[in-house]
């Protein structure tokens, strides 16, 4: 029997309360093992409120140049839509 299709979270993919600034190879890292383990969606998030639009496009950047151009979500906090135009909380790339 195979596992049922499972989604993951990565919620601490540009900043972390603990260690500071994440970098965005980290960040694909983990993604990139979560695919491996089968899982069929990832989401890249910033929970914790600190990152900016710079931080999220280097991170999501990352991802792409990794091949991970579908299949993920992008979670965006406060300081990142700062100044957004859109009610973009949840992008699905």
């Amino acid at each position: 029997m195979s596992p049922p299709p499972a989604r993951s979270y990565v919620s601490c993919a540009v900043g972390c309360p603990i260690q500071g600034a994440v970098e965005p190879r980290a960040a694909a890292d983990v993604a990139a093992a979560l695919y491996g383990m089968g899982c069929y969606e990832v989401s890249m998030a910033d929970t914790i409120g600190v990152g900016t639009p710079r931080s999220m496009e280097d991170m999501l950047q990352v991802n792409r140049d990794g091949g991970r151009g579908e299949g993920w979500l992008v979670g965006l906090g406060k300081s990142v839509l700062a100044g957004s135009t859109g009610p973009w909380g949840l992008l699905v790339c």
